[in-house]
């Protein structure tokens, strides 16, 4: 593990020996020879930092999109500052917020914003908002709000689970993303035993009435469900998880997404090497292999996709016009 709290703190193998520190960075983090630009918020860290830009560039983000940085970067989608980024599904724009005081060129998209915000009296949002950074998504028809190939990375966290429209959702991913460019999504897997939105084991999977009923009358509640009764706790639940939901299948993800790109893979065990809650998880996969899987399979999703296929892109240029 790399990041601890707003500390960086290297492996053990690389601290054994303070004269191999480069070497070993240089093989294992290293991107292309190119001039470093940095944003201005990390310009101030340690020369030893500033010489690795994937270093440099995560020692003072947030633990979430550190990680994330260091999973593409181990997938060989190098960034920068000058890099279009596109948070998709995002909300209040925080995240966007976040990478812009940074320096990336952040923009975020969700079908809602203004009537989402957490804090209605954010003047950050506010201000995230009025500058046109995040922008609502059409609907009829379906299309983000950005020209096409506009983008070198899309990224969203706990949104796939609530896409409908899967096709029509990936093929306008394809649209705005540049040639070479990459996408990074992480969600909760179909088959997680507590569903995160109500709260109800296995509810991913089984949305029956009697199944919810069953477990709110057994008291199983949200957070916004304090006081309600059994039965409208159980409506409520069923009415979101059918029209707010959508858990596929791992096959039936790699299917939507092979459509649309040409590189498709899922990622779990770069996110459990580099994430905190991970580190024992990564430690014992050493040992038991199929530990990646396991935490796939009930955990979360880490899905990587790059290179919008080109007949694909052709296709929806031509619907159009």
């Amino acid at each position: 593990m790399f990041v601890s709290g707003n500390r960086l703190r290297l492996p053990l193998a690389e601290r054994r020996s303070v004269d191999s520190r480069q070497s070993v960075l240089v093989n294992v983090f290293v991107i292309a020879q190119a001039p470093i630009h940095l944003p201005q918020s990390i310009s101030t860290v340690s020369p030893y930092y500033r010489n690795n830009r994937v270093l440099a560039m995560t020692a003072q983000l947030p633990h979430t999109l550190a990680v994330k940085l260091r999973i593409l970067q181990d997938l060989g989608c190098h960034l920068n500052p000058a890099s279009s980024i596109l948070d998709f599904g995002c909300g209040a724009g925080e995240t966007v917020r976040e990478l812009r005081d940074r320096g990336y060129q952040a923009f975020g998209c969700d079908l809602k914003l203004r009537c989402d915000l957490e804090q209605e009296d954010d003047k950050n949002a506010d201000s995230t908002l009025n500058r046109n950074l995040v922008r609502t998504i059409k609907t009829r028809p379906y299309r983000l709000p950005f020209d096409d190939s506009c983008f070198d990375l899309i990224n969203s966290d706990q949104v796939l689970e609530h896409v409908q429209n899967y096709s029509e959702a990936i093929s306008e991913m394809n649209r705005v993303l540049k040639p070479d460019g990459c996408c990074l999504h992480i969600f909760p897997s179909r088959y997680m035993p507590i569903e995160s939105h109500v709260s109800v084991p296995f509810s991913s999977i089984i949305t029956s009435h009697l199944w919810l009923l069953f477990w709110a009358q057994a008291g199983i509640r949200n957070k916004y469900q304090t006081g309600l009764s059994a039965r409208e706790t159980a409506r409520r639940n069923h009415e979101y998880l059918t029209t707010e939901t959508n858990y596929l299948s791992k096959k039936q993800l790699a299917r939507q997404f092979r459509r649309y790109f040409d590189e498709v893979v899922f990622c779990e065990r770069l996110y459990l090497k580099y994430a905190a809650r991970g580190r024992a998880s990564n430690a014992l996969s050493t040992s038991i292999p199929w530990l990646p899987s396991i935490y796939s399979t009930f955990g979360a999703r880490v899905l990587f996709t790059r290179r919008p296929k080109t007949y694909q892109r052709a296709a929806i240029d031509a619907a159009h016009l």
